[in-house]
């Protein structure tokens, strides 16, 4: 209790006085502005009066002032005494001449002097205007200038001249006595006193009210108050009003309530500690233990009486994450942050625990320091296994990715001379039935290098080392190349392969133009595969995107054997087919698929398939491309052509989709097409007297095939001299039917060979596209300086590479390691060094090193890898290395060339 508390004023009254002296300071302030504005509203009233006295005195003196009747101005006088305020009343000329005088005015010559005097000074304006004295004197003398009027003059017919114009003639004047009208205004002074008097008892009263009404709520708040802190925690208060007391009695009920609830017995509170599963430890401020619960005693072994007491000091370990976290403790801070420490047990062995501590605090008054840790050495346990799983998964995909480039390694080095040889004896001079044999050695040892290569290409997706190269590439070239790759296939299942690309789609964009090629060949290869009859059709189109970006949809349609819909969802999963009897009859890994849904994926697309069984299938994929700034338009891509617009041109097909294509395909060049799916359909619209320019003539029809029918259609008068252009499959060139057909095309058709010969047929002159250059021999002359130097362990690798050199003209020598090849560069000179990296004595990788640090004639002699590791980053490390170029095995012919063409200047020397 404070000793003072007996001292201070209750709140009762305070309110009470706050309150009045509110309303007295405002009454005050109200009651001075109320009265100082009555007054002066009262003077403002009363002067107004007067001025409209004299303003009336004026205009009735102003008939005998301009008659000059004394008796009129007499009687004008004294009607102004009819006022009770007037104390005198005169009238002047306008030479302030008295003309007549009354009251005060009459008998004091220098009040009247005075008078004239201030009215000689006033200006000539119309209006009651102030003379002598004011309203805060005994008296006030008021004028008013007196004019002669028109309208009167009218009227007046004794005047001499009427038409006068309007002039000023005198003054009249009023003195007024101000007694009378002070009494009035001490009257208003004391009535607004009185109201403002008894409006201050009215707010007194209510101050007195209202403070009294606060009070008693504020006093149920108090006793409320004052029984929960005596532990009556039912205790509720009630108050009904729309203010913030009954805002405060409903928080105070809320508090109440919730303090019912949380608040629980000691007992309780300790039950609740000592179920903890956690260790709880309370420290004092000397960072004593003061108190623990059961989870703790049993982490530590400790009894209770035995832990209590300690210094906390004691039961943490001397390491450094331990340490630290003891500091934080001692230095009284807490970041709420879980920490993983060792403790000490009551038999020395450290536990390991992950622990946080709070501080117990108000204000600013530390209480102590709370801490809970939890026991995590099963967790650790576990954590410590799943880090040697991860080790060891990460171990055996590396080892799986050993296996793999050295599968390949062994796999390919074997194939070299498989697929080189069976090379070199197709062209040798081979029987029929030899080159049988030779042919199905060469498609076995291909379809073993493709399952080798689909294993490759999933294992470095699989292992997220598979990288996009981000280049410039001729989409249309990449798109025919792929056709040419597949169309063999296709002829030898006697289907169609046809393939258009829309107009606005792009030629050049930025992208791996070889895993683009991969994904279409699969899928054309896939499509191919399992259909028997009919068609595969390739389409690509665009859609514009943002700025330079394009989305290129590719399409791949057959007419296959189809795929069920419930098949559709296991479709791309890895080494997966619709069912075992597709791989036993088709073959394959079932990696193409997933092959070809993760490269799209890693280019931003997704591929996607609808089929129908018995009615083929549709792959298509959209990709987002950049088209490269210097894109190049191809001649054919021109729109209308000047020499073969407007030529009609009879298409003559079974194949519907063929016929859609070339009809597009001529009308964009401004070519008018007239569509027939037979032999018999075209002979009879040559017949019903259409005339055509060119004929279209595809081979292979049912009934009558393309040479019969344009046999039957040069005996037609109208039609001996149209010719007539044969489109037949890949291979098949009827060497006796020139004089039948101008030219022959082969299946499927390129636009590019197509315009040109159209152009041929119609111009006479041979047309080429603009970016094409003359093709050079693909054979080299045989130079006797120039040699190859082949590096090679392998005796079979040796023979056929030999062979393939000399086939193209290069003396060839041979190093059977590392350290021959540099003896050998020592003692001759060589235009190209051919390396296999895999070697015994000094491996590929080590001679190159060697090399480079050669005289300089010799240090910049081309090197070229030709290895059988084909691995992702084999190649990277073989340029690493040093060397210029890369090629794997098996190697082939055309590649061979194309690397020495770059290499190699056609005097046998390296290029510099």
């Amino acid at each position: 209790m404070n000793p003072d508390k007996g001292n201070h004023l209750g709140v009762r009254i305070k309110a009470m006085g706050l309150s009045a002296l509110g309303a007295i300071v405002i009454m005050a302030i109200a009651g001075t502005f109320f009265t100082y504005y009555g007054k002066s509203l009262t003077y403002q009233l009363n002067f107004d009066r007067l001025q409209s006295i004299v303003r009336g005195f004026a205009h009735t003196a102003e008939y005998g002032l301009v008659t000059d009747s004394h008796e009129v101005l007499e009687a004008t006088i004294d009607s102004a005494f009819l006022e009770k305020d007037v104390m005198g009343a005169a009238v002047l000329n306008t030479q302030n001449e008295w003309v007549d005088a009354h009251g005060v005015l009459a008998s004091d010559e220098a009040f009247k002097a005075a008078i004239a005097k201030n009215i000689e000074a006033l200006p000539s304006t119309l209006g009651a205007q102030l003379v002598w004295g004011g309203m805060q004197q005994d008296k006030v003398v008021l004028s008013y200038p007196i004019m002669s009027s028109a309208e009167f003059k009218e009227r007046s017919l004794f005047l001499d001249n009427p038409e006068t114009d309007t002039e000023l003639i005198g003054h009249a004047v009023i003195v007024f006595d101000t007694l009378r009208l002070k009494a009035s205004l001490n009257k208003v002074q004391w009535v607004i006193a009185g109201v403002f008097n008894f409006l201050l008892v009215l707010m007194v009263l209510g101050a007195f009210l209202l403070s009294n009404m606060l009070v008693k709520r504020i006093n149920l708040l108090l006793n409320a108050m004052k029984a929960l802190r005596e532990g009556d925690l039912s205790v509720r208060v009630s108050i009904q009003s729309n203010d913030e007391i009954e805002n405060l009695a409903e928080n105070f009920n809320e508090m109440a309530e919730d303090l019912q609830l949380t608040t629980v017995s000691k007992g309780y509170v300790d039950q609740v500690i000592s179920s903890m599963q956690d260790a709880l430890i309370v420290l004092d401020p000397q960072l004593i233990i003061q108190t623990v619960n059961e989870s703790t005693c049993q982490l530590l072994g400790y009894a209770e009486y035995e832990i209590i007491g300690m210094p906390v000091e004691s039961i943490f370990s001397a390491d450094l994450k331990s340490q630290l976290f003891l500091d934080q403790i001692r230095k009284q801070e807490a970041d709420g942050k879980h920490t993983d420490v060792l403790l000490r047990t009551s038999r020395g062995n450290m536990v390991e625990v992950t622990i946080s501590n709070a501080l117990m605090k108000t204000g600013r008054t530390i209480y102590g320091t709370v801490c809970v840790a939890q026991d995590i050495t099963q967790r650790k346990q576990f954590e410590r296994a799943l880090q040697e799983a991860i080790e060891s998964a990460q171990t055996a995909t590396q080892l799986k990715s050993e296996f793999l480039a050295n599968m390949s390694h062994e796999i390919r080095t074997p194939m070299n001379a498989v697929i080189g040889m069976t090379g070199l004896l197709l062209d040798s001079k081979l029987d029929g039935e030899q080159r049988d044999f030779v042919e199905t050695i060469r498609y076995s040892g291909e379809s073993l290098l493709g399952i080798i290569n689909d294993i490759l290409d999933f294992s470095k997706i699989e292992a997220g080392k598979l990288d996009l190269e981000m280049k410039p590439f001729d989409l249309r070239h990449c798109v025919e190349s792929a056709i040419d790759i597949t169309a063999s296939a296709a002829v030898g299942k006697g289907i169609d392969l046809l393939f258009y690309i829309e107009s606005q789609v792009p030629n050049t964009i930025i992208g791996d133009e070889t895993r683009f090629r991969q994904i279409l060949v699969n899928l054309l290869n896939n499509a191919i595969k399992f259909t028997s009859q009919g068609e595969v059709v390739l389409t690509v189109d665009t859609q514009p995107g943002d700025g330079n970006i394009r989305h290129v949809r590719v399409s791949v349609r057959d007419t296959g054997i189809g795929i069920p819909e419930d098949k559709l969802g296991s479709l791309f999963q890895s080494f997966s087919q619709v069912d075992s009897s597709t791989t036993r009859q088709y073959g394959g890994t079932g990696l193409g698929l997933s092959i070809c849904r993760n490269l799209v994926e890693l280019m931003g697309g997704q591929l996607s398939v609808s089929s129908k069984v018995g009615q083929g299938s549709d792959f298509n994929f959209e990709i987002p491309v950049e088209v490269a700034s210097d894109e190049r338009i191809r001649p054919y891509q021109n729109g209308t052509q000047e020499d073969l617009s407007d030529k009609q041109v009879l298409l003559v097909d079974d194949n519907q989709t063929n016929l859609k294509i070339l009809e597009k395909q001529l009308g964009s060049w401004g070519l008018k097409t007239t569509r027939t799916s037979s032999g018999q359909e075209a002979i009879d619209a040559i017949q019903s007297g259409a005339l055509y320019d060119l004929i279209v003539m595809d081979m292979q029809m049912p009934g009558m095939d393309g040479l019969e029918t344009s046999h039957k259609i040069k005996d037609i008068d109208s039609a001996k001299a149209v010719p007539i252009l044969l489109i037949s499959s890949l291979g098949v060139h009827l060497e006796k039917a020139e004089d039948v057909f101008v030219a022959q095309i082969s299946k499927p058709v390129k636009p590019s060979q197509l315009i040109d010969q159209l152009l041929v047929i119609f111009s006479k002159d041979l047309y080429q596209e603009a970016e094409r250059t003359p093709k050079k021999s693909s054979k080299f002359n045989a130079i006797k300086s120039g040699k190859i130097l082949v590096t090679e362990d392998n005796g079979v690798n040796q023979k056929v590479i030999s062979l393939m050199l000399k086939k193209l003209g290069f003396d060839v020598a041979i190093a059977n390691n590392g350290q021959e090849a540099i003896d050998a560069l020592n003692r001759d000179e060589y235009a190209l060094v051919l390396m296999d990296c895999q070697m015994p004595v000094l491996d590929g990788y080590q001679a190159t090193a060697r090399i480079r640090k050669l005289p300089v004639e010799w240090s910049k002699i081309p090197i070229v890898a030709m290895t059988a590791h084909a691995m992702q980053g084999d190649r990277e490390k073989c340029l690493a290395a040093g060397m210029d170029d890369y090629i794997t095995k098996p190697v082939k012919s055309d590649i061979l060339q194309r690397v020495l063409n770059k290499w190699i200047s056609e005097d046998g020397h390296s290029k510099d």
